[in-house]
């Protein structure tokens, strides 16, 4: 029978193609072969040319060992002598033919590697088929018909399925439908159509199913054969496992859907920019300012969202575009507000071609802010420790100085009720007297500013405060400055010691009058107001709400701006040597504070002052306000127990409370006026105590006597209290004190009250 091969197609290989039976008798021979060697179809085919004049006998042995399955396939390269009598050095691959009829044959397929090599080059280079025959391509090629069923394969398309060798692969797959799932099948029909009907190359891609159960996907390029008539006979395909790239492509796309979704949580603007500083991505953070989609950003340039403030980021910019990695921190303005950002730009470049710039912005306007902030607060912090610290520096020096300062005044006291009319010595005493007065005022400043002071607070109205002292501000600050008052009706009561804040509006206005030496304007306000959170952010040790304000300024030489943080330190002053002792802003800042409100300064050079003073809204109708009448000393016969530890307090005044006619024990410890009461036998009427004593405080002692006899009074005496009787400096509610130093006539009078209520 004939074998069942297409000769026609064969041919187009332009190879040498020689088929043998299982007989080894010759039954296939193709014209390229007969035109190249000169031997006729008619020759080969009755052996007449064959063994010996074209192949060499031993070649015989290989075809025989092929037919019989002792070796797959033979290469050899073999010398021919042509019919002209020219020599020709073929290629030969033999092989197991099984499609001979009527058994597998042989057939062998050579080419002329001499004088046809440049023409089987280009033919390889025209069309992939030819390069099917070369087992060490990298990609799988197979040769199939226009049914799909396969013709040939090379190394590479059988080591994907485990195989040895093309042929393998042919026998083992038979179509090219049979690489392919379901999907691909049809898909591949479909393709093939198209090739067919309109002869053009195609490149798909498929899911290849290999033999252990993976599956592959393959790039396959395919291409027709065609006769020399032009007609398709064959396909050619290159097949290329693309699995890893497939799974890359797939993984950046999941990278870069993770990246975006990454850059749009972030609060970073954060963008990709060209060479030509066109968007190539904008994330979400872009959405904010611009006020439409950041997609929309794409291909437009970037001064279109930065305008003006483009020029402020240019040196940075142009660094990066020469491929410098750009850190810096800018300050503009954008949509008409401060701008102040962290950026980052890091050239983005293409086989070292720079090409774009990957760009990070950070908005730090509103961190800058709070980082001033921070700083104010700190500093606040810092002043109001070194006040604190001062403070308590001043009241451990009042308690001390008040104590000499009593005895003082009350050796004075006592001194000039033994002297006679006229005595010389009257006038030193007067003198003791004044300078121990200016020292005790002196005492009262440091306390003040401390927050040491004993104060008792009084609902009041700052009008009625005002209009109070209207005379005696006028006649302090001199004609040539005019005074000016404005109290307007309805303002809300304080709760104030009015003694205290008294001496606050002295001490500004003479201030005030200290400005203007050449007269001025003088104005004396009162007014409601609320202080917001946004104010109360500003002022941290102010808290939100209702407040009085009472505002002092004048039109004087004002205050330098770097005098203004130590304007309420103590000791310090502007004025000059000798003059002022630089505790009156010092003592102004403490009373304000003690009574909970705050001040502010308000100042600029030859422009005037003004201190605004706020005072919490309090409940409450305000109580009259009136100055104490003081009467001769007056005495009594009533026991009274003194404890005081400095005896120069406790001697004077001990002389004077038996001059005004009382029975005395006089103790210097708590623990020692306990024991003489306990001696005495019987109740005393009045408790005299210090607050301040080692060992047992006053607090302490009274709270022992008083629980031996109920019936006893106590009043108590302090330079400096240490809380124990008060509470931020407000006196505890039912209790007694006269504070240190204090006047023989204060004594006796408030003696006379607790006892003759």
């Amino acid at each position: 029978m004939a074998p069942v091969i297409d000769v026609t197609t064969l041919d187009t290989l332009g190879l040498w193609v020689l088929g043998f039976d299982r007989e080894l008798c010759p039954v296939l021979w193709n014209d390229v072969a007969a035109q190249e060697s000169g031997y006729s179809a008619q020759q080969i085919l009755t052996g007449t040319a064959l063994w010996g004049q074209l192949f060499p006998e031993e070649l015989r042995a290989r075809a025989e060992a092929i037919l019989t399955g002792a070796v797959a396939r033979h290469e050899q390269e073999v010398t021919h002598l042509l019919a002209d009598g020219q020599g020709c050095t073929v290629s030969w691959r033999a092989g197991l033919w099984p499609d001979a009829e009527p058994g597998p044959g042989l057939l062998f397929i050579g080419h002329d590697v001499t004088a046809q090599r440049q023409k089987l080059e280009r033919a390889h280079n025209e069309a992939s088929r030819y390069r099917s025959l070369i087992d060490a391509s990298p990609d799988a090629i197979t040769i199939y018909d226009l049914q799909g069923n396969l013709i040939a394969a090379n190394r590479e398309a059988a080591r994907h399925y485990g195989l040895d060798s093309g042929e393998e692969f042919v026998a083992r797959v038979k179509t090219i439908f049979g690489l392919l799932d379901d999907a691909g099948r049809a898909q591949a029909a479909a393709n093939f159509s198209h090739t067919l009907e309109h002869g053009v190359s195609q490149r798909n891609e498929y899911c290849v199913l290999l033999p252990d159960g993976r599956k592959m996907d393959a790039e396959i390029n395919s291409a027709p054969v065609n006769s020399p008539d032009g007609t398709p006979t064959a396909f050619i395909s290159i097949v290329r496992d693309v699995t890893e790239r497939k799974r890359m492509e797939r993984a950046l796309r999941e990278s870069e859907h993770s990246l975006r979704t990454l850059f749009d949580s972030l609060p970073q603007l954060i963008a990709h920019v060209d060479r030509s500083l066109r968007y190539r991505f904008a994330n979400r953070a872009h959405e904010g300012p611009l006020g439409f989609p950041a997609a929309d950003l794409v291909g437009h340039p970037v001064s279109d969202v930065l305008g003006q403030a483009m020029a402020d980021f240019q040196l940075h910019i142009d660094r990066a575009l020469a491929g410098e990695i750009v850190h810096f921190e800018q300050s503009s303005t954008f949509n008409g507000a401060p701008w102040t950002v962290l950026g980052v730009m890091v050239p983005d470049s293409d086989d070292h071609e720079h090409c774009g710039l990957y760009v990070v912005f950070t908005d730090v306007s509103e961190l800058r802010e709070a980082t001033a902030e921070r700083e104010r607060l700190q500093a606040q912090l810092q002043q109001a420790m070194k006040m604190e610290a001062i403070g308590r520096l001043a009241g451990g020096v009042a308690h001390d100085f008040n104590n000499l300062l009593t005895g003082i005044m009350g050796n004075v006291h006592l001194a000039r009720l033994d002297l006679v009319s006229g005595d010389p010595i009257a006038q030193n005493l007067e003198e003791i007297q004044q300078a121990a007065d200016s020292a005790a005022a002196l005492t009262g400043q440091l306390l003040a500013f401390s927050r040491k002071q004993i104060i008792e607070p009084r609902v009041v109205n700052l009008n009625d405060l005002i209009e109070r002292m209207h005379r005696m501000l006028h006649r302090m600050i001199g004609e040539d400055i005019q005074l000016e008052t404005i109290t307007p009706p309805g303002i809300w009561s304080v709760k104030v010691d009015p003694g205290q804040l008294e001496q606050v509006v002295v001490n500004l206005a003479v201030n005030a009058r200290d400005a203007m030496p050449a007269g001025g304007r003088l104005v004396v306000e009162t007014a409601n107001t609320e202080l917001d959170p946004d104010y109360c952010r500003r002022h941290s040790y102010v808290q939100p709400g209702e407040y009085v304000m009472l505002a002092i300024s004048d039109t004087g030489t004002g205050i330098a701006h770097e005098v203004l943080p130590h304007l309420f330190e103590p000791f310090f002053t502007t004025k000059p040597k000798g003059v002022g002792t630089g505790l009156g802003l010092a003592t102004i800042y403490g009373a304000v504070k003690q009574a909970g409100g705050s001040i502010e300064v308000y100042s600029e050079v030859d422009r005037g002052t003004t201190f605004k003073i706020y005072l919490p809204r309090t409940a409450g109708a305000p109580t009259a306000l009136h100055r104490p009448a003081w009467t001769n000393l007056p005495g009594g016969g009533e026991t009274i127990l003194l404890v005081e530890d400095s005896r120069v307090v406790r001697d004077p005044t001990h002389r004077l409370l038996q001059q005004l006619g009382y029975r005395l024990l006089t103790a210097e410890s708590g623990d020692q006026a306990l024991q003489l009461l306990a001696e005495f036998g019987e109740p005393v009427n009045l408790l005299i105590t210090d607050v301040v004593m080692p060992g047992m405080n006053g607090r302490e002692l009274a709270t022992e006597v008083t629980r031996r006899h109920p019936e006893t009074a106590v009043l108590y005496t302090s330079g400096y209290t240490e809380n124990i009787i008060v509470h931020h400096g407000v006196l505890e509610d039912g209790l007694q004190f006269l504070g240190k130093p204090y006047s023989f006539r204060a004594l006796a009078t408030r003696i006379r009250q607790i006892l003759d209520p």
